[in-house]
């Protein structure tokens, strides 16, 4: 119906990685562009709302994140998601946490007001660690969005301690719930059987309740065969409630590289 053209964005490599991520909700659409070049800083990153107009889709905004966290490579737009009047925008080549000189990584949430889309939380973790032998875990490689839950994946974890059984690269996965406009950590989540370079975490979604996990170079049905976990909100606690694998994936098939969510289905 309609092709949405890259805008003029800029970066010193030549590439701005426009469509890289890209989500939809309603009339609305936001489009990842994670190279994109601001105020001279390359790879820092940009989204872009898009809204229709009967047939049409015409550019709404374009969002950044603030001049105090605008720094080389954060790669904001890595990963996209909206839903309703919220979008949120993984980062996860940035110095936001507190540890110096290493990428823990972000998420940023935009809420809109009319036309005007304005940040409204920055998502870090509350005890950030690096997984052993990296400078980064990848927080916020994926997000999504849903109500008030965002969940990001980091799938070069480590455990951080609190896994129940830490190994490099394992994968976790972290859980964010929005009271007003404020935005707070509500849990950490690992697989129950987690191993080393599972990659639990690189690819998330959510519908209200349920949040799956993609762990796609798990071993279960062969090497990288990969697998996919389902958790289940009780009040204020996720739990997992399933271990998923396709009928047919075997060695290196990485089920779970990519998923989704809505309602009571789900797709890997």
């Amino acid at each position: 119906e309609f092709k949405i053209d890259a805008p003029d964005g800029t970066s010193q490599s030549g590439y701005i990685q426009f469509g890289s991520s890209v989500a939809i909700d309603g009339d609305y659409a936001v489009v990842g562009s994670y190279w994109e070049e601001i105020d001279g800083q390359d790879h820092t990153g940009a989204a872009y709302v898009y809204k229709r107009n009967g047939s049409s889709w015409e550019l709404e905004q374009k969002l950044t994140v603030p001049n105090s966290d605008l720094t080389q490579y954060n790669v904001l737009g890595r990963s996209v998601d909206i839903d309703g009047n919220s979008i949120v925008l993984g980062a996860n080549n940035g110095t936001f946490g507190g540890l110096a000189n290493n990428l823990e990584g972000a998420a940023f949430v935009f809420v809109r007001d009319g036309t005007t889309w304005s940040q409204q939380g920055r998502l870090v973790e509350t005890n950030p660690q690096i997984t052993s032998g990296s400078n980064k875990n990848w927080f916020g490689w994926t997000v999504a969005i849903s109500g008030d839950y965002v969940i990001m994946g980091a799938y070069q974890d480590d455990g951080n301690g609190v896994s129940p059984n830490n190994k490099n690269a394992q994968g976790a996965a972290f859980i964010f719930v929005r009271s007003g406009t404020t935005w707070s950590e509500q849990q950490e989540i690992f697989a129950n059987d987690p191993a080393s370079s599972d990659y639990f975490g690189r690819s998330v979604a959510i519908s209200g309740d349920y949040a799956i996990v993609g762990a796609p170079q798990d071993d279960d049905g062969g090497g990288s065969s990969g697998s996919v976990y389902i958790f289940k909100r009780t009040g204020t606690t996720w739990s997992q409630e399933d271990k998923i694998r396709g009928s047919t994936t075997g060695m290196s098939d990485n089920f779970g590289t990519s998923l989704a969510i809505d309602g009571d289905y789900a797709v890997a």
